[in-house]
């Protein structure tokens, strides 16, 4: 037969993995409600607009954008992130030298002939309510896209790998 002292110890441990596993089990829903209704993690899988590959971004959902916000969406069947350009309402018009206007002020997008015939927007034009404008290329072409939606993931809100890089976008 064991001695008290032995039971009591093995209850002890008991309780504590008890305990640890019920505090892995609310953390782990709580992530997947995070992640469900207010954040979507992202790995980044190319370079640009300021990110490396396997970089990991934070996108709030259900969020108002302005003009400059990182923001991720979906275009095809991928995941792109790229800087808002025009938000709802703006007006936007190219100019003579290929360069946007927004809203009258000239914008330092600038784009060829060919990515303007690329371009799923024509001028001028308003940004539609809920919507934003953003530049996507490949190399050396681009090409504008109306991003609105269904289409959003949401704003990249944080960066938090690599750990050197970790911070607010």
């Amino acid at each position: 037969m064991m001695p008290d002292r032995t039971w009591d110890s093995l209850a002890r441990v008991t309780r504590v993995c008890l305990r640890v596993a019920e505090v892995a089990l609310v953390l782990s829903a709580l992530a997947i409600i995070l992640s469900t209704f207010f954040v979507t993690v992202l790995q980044v899988r190319g370079t640009g607009n300021g990110f490396e590959k396997d970089d990991v971004l934070v996108a709030a959902h259900h969020v108002d954008f302005t003009r400059g916000d990182t923001v991720a969406f979906f275009h095809g069947n991928r995941i792109l992130v790229r800087s808002a350009i025009a938000i709802s309402g703006d007006e936007v018009d190219v100019l003579d030298n290929g360069h946007l206007a927004v809203n009258g002020v000239e914008s330092p997008a600038a784009l060829t002939p060919e990515d303007l015939a690329r371009s799923e927007v024509s001028f001028p034009s308003t940004v539609p309510e809920g919507g934003v404008l953003v530049v996507i290329g490949q190399g050396d072409t681009s090409a504008l896209h109306q991003v609105v939606g269904e289409d959003f993931v949401g704003r990249v809100i944080l960066q938090v790998w690599p750990v050197r890089s970790w911070g607010g976008v």
